[in-house]
C-alpha cells in the first residue's frame, strides 16, 4: 500500500524492495524525492493510507508463473492497486490495521527509504 501511494504522489520514486517486519519496516524506492517536501509527502501519504484502511480494502494473494525461471511467484494485491511479488504473510483486509504512518524518509545514493509504523 505504501509503495502505491508514494508512487501516485511522487512520480519520481519507484518502489524496488521492502522490509515489512516489526523491527523497522520500510519500503525502498529508486529516485530522490523532489516534487514534494518530506513533510508534505508524509502528511499526504498518511491521509491516503488511512482512507484505504477505512474503506476496508480486500487483499488477495495469487500465484503466477515467472517468465525467467518457470517457477511460481506469489502476487499480493490490494483491490485496484497494482499487484506486487511477495512471499510473506499477509492480512486478508486492510481493516485488520488500525493505522499505518510514515516514521522517517531518508535519501542516499539516488535511493529513498521510507520507514513506517503500523498498528
Amino acid at each position: 500500500m505504501l509503495a502505491s501511494v508514494v508512487e501516485t504522489l511522487a512520480k519520481e520514486l519507484v518502489g524496488t524492495k521492502g522490509h515489512h517486519f516489526p523491527d523497522g519496516p520500510y519500503v525502498e524506492f529508486s529516485g530522490k524525492l523532489s516534487s514534494l517536501s518530506n513533510d508534505e509527502l508524509t502528511k499526504k501519504c498518511n491521509e491516503l493510507m488511512q482512507e484505504k484502511i477505512a474503506k476496508s480494502c480486500a487483499i488477495s494473494v495469487s500465484e503466477i508463473e515467472s517468465d525467467e525461471s518457470n517457477k511460481k511467484c506469489r502476487i499480493v494485491q490490494i483491490e485496484s492497486l497494482p499487484g506486487v511479488p511477495c512471499g510473506g504473510t499477509h492480512l486478508s483486509n486492510l481493516n485488520q490495521l488500525k493505522s499505518v504512518t510514515i516514521r522517517k524518509i531518508n535519501s542516499s545514493k539516488g535511493n529513498t527509504r521510507i520507514g513506517y509504523a503500523f498498528l
